[in-house]
């Protein structure tokens, strides 16, 4: 039995139309279901598995796969929005890498979805402003023959002085278009065009699926109609100078912030260029300018292994909101070694994720380990943290002896352990006194 014909099957045992066997059985406490003597096909195909391989338990294994994928993707869009939100810089990314390959979050490449929505949602911006296009009305200076505007005498006159006037002087409105809303609004569609190009023509080491190649060439088709049939010359031709720049240069947000000077000042009144403003701002998140060939293109919540690897993750960017929030944040960072700090009774406190301490250094005693979670002040640890987003079903006393091991060897006071399906009165379900601080 393949691997994928083991998660089919697991997902045929679930299946009310299959095997119709409850997640509760199938991920029973010590693997019962798995051990029965008439899952012996079944338990030899897990024990082969790469699954098994990694130090996966049976549970663990129909856990993942029996995951409602609402729930994964709400953990994952919940993520990236505090990623999102709290990141410093519009380059930095968490990176994971782990046995089923490398990881990014954000990644546009792998969030090209995005993309697409990006260009539905500009489109709709896009009609809106160009059935009611904001213009300029500026009055210019006119000397001619023809009786143009308001004729100013005086300069006529003065023009004239002992003949009656054949040219005259004039104070005449005119409509310009070439306004910084309206080079915006050009500009969007060729940052769009310019960067599904350049994908397109890019190598990656991970090659881009049927269904992104297409997403992309269809950007590119519905960009390039826009400019070829934009309806102003003018605009176009204002907004090319500014089409080899990168969306960041500090000439492009300059046009924003004329953009919006102006329609503070009520200069113009067609709402939907504040929309376009918010679309750049969502565009520039989506960073696709970072993406070079060594970008990962696949996204992180493919593979079911990354499953309890985005928990983590969210449990993480959770906390960092949960202080941004009380107004103890003091310092976030991403990268290498993604950390936040906190100030708690005078202390500078810092929470790490994934933090590794080599066996024989100054905190670990004999044995590396990796917690999900440390909290440290200086080189001292105060606490250790671990999270698994396991079922009612599953029993602790795996992860219990985990943590049990982490605070022997790293020498910490105090352990918790992060489950999204168990009571917070531990005491009723371990039987042992509570942890005090």
């Amino acid at each position: 039995m393949e691997e994928n014909e083991l998660i089919e099957k697991i997902k045929w045992l679930n299946d009310p139309n299959g095997g119709n066997i409850s997640m509760s059985l199938l991920a029973g406490v010590d693997d019962v279901f798995i051990n029965l003597p008439q899952n012996k096909e079944l338990k030899d195909a897990f024990k082969l598995s790469k699954y098994r391989e990694n130090g996966w338990k049976w549970h663990q294994l129909v856990r993942v796969v029996l995951e409602p994928p609402e729930t994964k993707q709400y953990m994952y869009d919940r993520l990236l929005s505090l990623i999102l939100k709290h990141r410093r810089s519009y380059e930095a990314y968490f990176e994971i890498k782990n046995d089923v390959g490398v990881f990014r979050i954000p990644n546009p490449l792998a969030d090209l979805n995005k993309l697409e929505i990006l260009y539905m949602q500009y489109f709709a911006i896009y009609k809106k402003i160009v059935d009611e296009i904001h213009f300029d009305y500026p009055r210019i200076e006119y000397y001619g023959p023809g009786i143009r505007g308001k004729i100013d005498w005086t300069k006529t006159l003065t023009k004239s002085p002992m003949e009656f006037p054949l040219a005259f002087s004039a104070s005449v409105r005119k409509r310009e278009f070439d306004t910084p809303e309206n080079i915006l609004l050009v500009l969007c569609a060729e940052w769009m065009r310019r960067e599904s190009i350049r994908l397109l023509h890019t190598q990656f080491l991970e090659p881009l699926t049927d269904y992104k190649i297409q997403l992309l060439k269809g950007v590119v088709q519905k960009t390039r109609d826009i400019l070829q049939r934009f309806p102003l010359p003018s605009v176009l031709n204002a907004s090319r100078k500014y089409w080899d720049l990168s969306h960041n240069d500090t000439r492009i947000k300059n046009l924003e912030d004329e953009t919006r000077r102006r329609i503070n000042q009520n200069l113009v009144r067609n709402p939907t260029y504040s929309l376009l403003l918010n679309w750049i701002e969502e565009f520039r998140q989506l960073n696709m300018s970072s993406i070079s060939e060594k970008t990962p293109s696949r996204h992180i919540i493919e593979p079911i292994e990354n499953l309890d690897t985005i928990y983590e993750i969210w449990i993480f960017m959770e906390f960092v909101e949960f202080l941004f929030e009380k107004g103890l944040l003091v310092d976030f960072q991403l990268g290498n070694d993604p950390h936040c700090k906190f100030e708690f009774n005078g202390h500078i406190v810092i929470f790490w994720y994934e933090k590794e301490f080599a066996a024989g250094g100054p905190n670990a005693w004999i044995q590396r380990h990796k917690p999900d979670f440390t909290a440290m002040i200086d080189n001292e640890i105060i606490a250790i943290f671990d999270a698994k987003n396991y079922s009612k079903s599953s029993s602790i006393s795996e992860t219990r002896d985990k943590m049990l091991a982490y605070m022997t060897n790293l020498d910490a006071n105090f352990g918790a352990l992060i489950y999204p399906n168990h009571p917070k009165n531990w005491m009723i379900l371990i039987g042992v006194r509570e942890l005090k601080l």
